[in-house]
């Protein structure tokens, strides 16, 4: 599984759409002293990291098998942002009201822009905002909460 991480850079929460600048770094553990004898931190965290994303791939694949228009995980650790990002060529606001499962659903599912492509530098992915936190709603907390968005300056999209 591939993971890209996206450095946010600028927030639009007063429109449906989310802008990202998109980088493929990967996430890099800073070497760390032994805690003592025997015991690698460093490797340890790696243990932690290898496991968390085993489960993000597991769960890709599940929801892949479930609905074919899956193209990655979008989430943001920390907040209600952890959903499938989907993608229906020629039928780009097919998800705007519809669950995985393509039945009717208000909340509907974020999904990429048609011409958009994950391998691209900027993507454009819309999806709804809801004041209970919920799909782009924690993306508020980024106006005027400066430890929010030190704390939260990665999206991580997580593709096969």
């Amino acid at each position: 599984m591939k993971k890209a991480v996206i450095t946010m850079a600028l927030i639009a929460t007063l429109s449906c759409f989310l802008y990202t600048g998109c980088g493929n770094q990967p996430e890099k553990i800073e070497s760390q002293p032994s805690a003592g004898k025997g015991t690698n931190i460093n490797h340890t965290l790696r243990e932690e990291k290898d496991k968390l994303e085993q489960k993000v791939d597991e769960r890709l694949i599940e929801l892949k098998a479930d609905n074919e228009d899956v193209i990655a995980l979008i989430q943001i650790p920390d907040t209600l942002l952890d959903y499938p990002l989907m993608y229906r060529e020629g039928e780009e606001e097919y998800y705007l009201r519809k669950n995985l499962q393509e039945e009717y659903d208000i909340a509907g599912l974020p999904f990429m822009q048609q011409g958009c492509s994950l391998d691209e530098n900027n993507i454009f992915i819309y999806g709804h905002y809801f004041k209970t936190g919920e799909m782009f709603g924690c993306l508020h907390n980024y106006l005027d909460n400066k430890d929010f968005y030190e704390s939260h300056k990665d999206i991580f999209v997580t593709t096969s």
